[in-house]
């Protein structure tokens, strides 16, 4: 509850990632140790929705009268490459300026010692299939149930969609929405759900209603009773 209060001042992943980093350095654990689940967690998360949503694909259960949400043209022509080119020359060059600065190098360090503390935890899950159930399940019971909540909307105002269909358009918009650096991904998720209803039939007006009823539920109304849930853990000294 309390990562819900924080999503409004930094983008979701973020949140969620530093809110369980501290819990977890509070508690005694390493500070690379916790950066690698905290990473962990997101990987994961990554990959059941890229899973789920190719398995949707795959069996062909999505239905929608417009294709505009997932088909996008791309014509590799129309990239100017030797700007990108020059923009990957920049960027490299920032980067290798900031490693020069100590302080950065040594978090620098931490990050990559962390990733590969990730890398490595994540090899010993796939070892277990118990472990396995508990970290990909619970990442595709959040993602399923946030689905089930916008079918119970959807119903709601009487627009009828499919279950596959909306949890499709739900991974679709959570996936683009990681890549936007907007805290909590105000504006953005409700643009592009409501763009995901339209493609699967439902008129604009609604589509538009259902979306911004939806984020109310999951979104707005978590904060109210996360702001009191971050002070309660702050105050015992969990966070």
């Amino acid at each position: 509850m309390a990562i819900a209060f924080i999503k409004l001042a930094v983008p979701s992943t973020a949140a969620r990632i530093a809110t369980n980093v501290r819990y977890l350095q509070l508690q005694g654990v390493p500070r690379v140790t916790a950066f690698g689940g905290g990473g962990l967690d997101s990987i994961t998360g990554f990959m059941v929705q890229v899973g789920v949503l190719g398995f949707l694909t795959l069996v062909d259960v999505v239905e929608l009268e417009s294709g505009a949400l997932l088909d996008v043209a791309f014509d590799p022509g129309d990239i100017d490459w030797g700007k990108i080119l020059l923009a990957a020359v920049v960027i490299a060059g920032f980067a290798c300026g900031l490693l020069m600065i100590r302080r950065i190098r040594n978090r620098f360090r931490e990050l990559a010692r962390a990733t590969a503390d990730g890398t490595r935890r994540l090899a010993d899950v796939l070892r277990s299939w118990r472990q396995v159930a508990r970290l990909f399940g619970g990442n595709f019971l959040s993602d399923f149930m946030l689905a089930v909540t916008l079918w119970i909307v959807c119903n709601a105002y009487g627009v009828h969609v499919s279950l596959a269909t909306l949890l499709a358009i739900h991974l679709v918009v959570s996936l683009i929405n990681g890549f936007v650096p907007v805290p909590g991904g105000i504006g953005v998720w409700e643009t592009l759900l409501s763009a995901g209803l339209v493609a699967a039939g439902v008129n604009e007006v609604d589509a538009l209603a259902i979306a911004i009823t939806w984020r109310a539920v999951t979104f707005y109304l978590p904060p109210i009773w996360g702001a009191y849930s971050m002070r309660w853990l702050t105050r015992r000294g969990y966070l």
